[in-house]
């Protein structure tokens, strides 16, 4: 996903523009390219808490996991940026243990499932249910 889409405009000089807004580096400074995957999560999580009123969307999510991961790797494994996983590479599983004994602790629903159960998740994260934003924030993270 590009910074662009990200809402990180270029003001030039290879330091995004709303980088600058937010506290970035001086005029006429660059930003060194491992820091800027920092400075963009900093600034995407400036954006999940001052507009924290907005709803919650897979734009959003999916804009979160881009500034997260801006190389589309996460650690060694190249992963997929922005977008809802698939099943192309088998199930998305939690696992532990020696390559060759893998205990699997938890095996996802299958990709196929991902938009109706997000948007089912979604209604329930942007409804007003009358549960504390906090509890809500937390029940998504679990």
């Amino acid at each position: 996903m590009s910074e662009s889409r990200l809402g990180l405009e270029h003001g030039g000089r290879g330091t995004p523009t709303r980088l600058r807004q937010a506290g970035g580096p001086p005029s006429g400074r660059t930003i060194a390219p491992g820091r800027r995957s920092c400075r963009a999560t900093s600034v995407r999580s400036q954006g999940a808490t001052t507009r924290c009123a907005e709803p919650l969307t897979a734009e959003r999510l999916f804009g979160w996991h881009a500034a997260l991961f801006p190389t589309g790797y996460s650690g060694m494994a190249r992963i997929r940026v922005g977008a809802w996983r698939d099943d192309a590479a088998g199930p998305m599983q939690v696992v532990s243990g020696p390559l060759h004994r893998r205990t699997v602790h938890y095996q996802a629903p299958p990709a196929d499932r991902l938009p109706a159960e997000m948007t089912r998740f979604l209604d329930w994260a942007n409804a007003d249910s009358g549960e504390p934003a906090l509890l809500k924030a937390g029940l998504a993270h679990v």
